[in-house]
């Protein structure tokens, strides 16, 4: 009973891209000059995804680098100019030990001393720290997911900015303020635009369907029939009757390129932002169903991953057990798992 839920679990997580994606750049303007960034989605589907849902959203406009260790790192982007910490989305799995190094100019998810709890803070390595932050088999790391491309020269600017204490901080905060005046996308390098107007149309459809349902009619039925044939059309399903709304779509073949973008296109489907970590959370189409029904339909129960539990119990024992062991056991078994599903 273990090894099928811990599967369903972990899948997301042990599944290798192989998709071949153009890259995408984004451009930090400070007020010491800008510097661009290339993401690299094959390696960091998660987190890159969250890091674009905090430049979408303006997340990062006139936040600071609050932490600067020349020879070190520069760190910011979760810190406002008030120096108060800004809101942020639920952590995301770390996804270090995806192959990249953290060298000068790489850039990687910040975190706390939890090795799950990266959100919204992002840093660049000024030196070669591979061996300070590269996971180990006895430590997790720090996940790397893009690179400085141009302008290095304003991260070596800014790392060598004076610093000492700048309450709350105690040391390395820059004594002249290092703002973060702005994230964007850089749009002659985003997505090509053919995929996604055609998940526009399709999706639009979907919410004249479901707003012009006559009373009486099962609309919560429409909402699960629309998510079965989302999850067919990225697993490549000719029809929904081979899925089972209650097994992990991971065990189906869904990867986590495959899970951002199934959670872009509901996204838009709902036309509300969804999380990152969408699939991960909500493993079934039942969960995600039932998830996506508290948002669209305001009469609904509790949220799903509350009846995740009730209905199987004996996740949260294995979860707990898994937090139990120390972080080299659960990297072995993680590898093992991953040896088990590339057979």
């Amino acid at each position: 009973m273990k090894k099928p839920l811990l599967l369903g679990i972990l899948g997301l997580m042990l599944s290798i891209a192989v998709q071949a994606a153009a890259p995408e750049r984004v451009r930090v303007t400070t007020n010491l000059g800008s510097f661009v960034i290339e993401l690299q989605r094959d390696r960091a589907p998660l987190t890159v995804e969250n890091f674009l849902t905090y430049v979408r959203a303006g997340h990062y406009t006139n936040t600071l680098f609050h932490r600067v260790i020349s020879g070190f790192v520069i760190q910011g982007g979760g810190v406002g100019m008030d120096f108060k910490p800004k809101q942020a989305q639920k952590p995301i799995p770390n996804e270090a030990g995806n192959g990249l190094k953290n060298l000068r100019g790489t850039v990687g998810l910040a975190r706390a001393a939890g090795p799950h709890t990266g959100d919204c803070q992002f840093y660049v390595n000024v030196a070669d720290n591979d061996s300070a932050l590269d996971p180990l088999p006895t430590r997790w790391g720090y996940a790397v997911f893009g690179r400085v491309t141009e302008g290095m020269e304003v991260v070596d600017r800014i790392s060598i900015s004076p610093t000492g204490p700048m309450p709350p901080f105690k040391e390395d905060a820059p004594l002249q303020a290092v703002v973060i005046q702005k994230v964007e996308l850089l749009a002659d390098v985003a997505r090509s635009s053919g995929p996604t107007s055609t998940t526009q149309t399709s999706t639009s459809d979907f919410l004249s369907k479901l707003n012009a349902a006559e009373p009486g009619t099962p609309r919560r039925a429409l909402l699960r029939e629309h998510i079965c044939q989302q999850v067919a059309k990225i697993l490549e399903f000719d029809n929904t009757f081979v899925l089972d709304p209650h097994q992990p779509l991971a065990e189906v073949g869904l990867d986590s390129l495959m899970a951002i973008e199934l959670r872009n296109m509901l996204s838009t489907s709902i036309d509300r932002q969804l999380p990152p970590t969408l699939l991960f959370d909500y493993p079934t189409i039942d969960l995600v169903y039932s998830y996506l029904a508290t948002l669209v339909f305001d009469d609904e129960a509790k949220p799903a991953i509350e009846t995740a539990v009730e209905v199987d119990p004996e996740l949260e024992g294995i979860l707990e057990e898994l937090e139990s062991l120390p972080d080299n056991t659960v990297e072995m078994m993680l590898q093992g798992y991953a040896r088990e599903l590339l057979k």
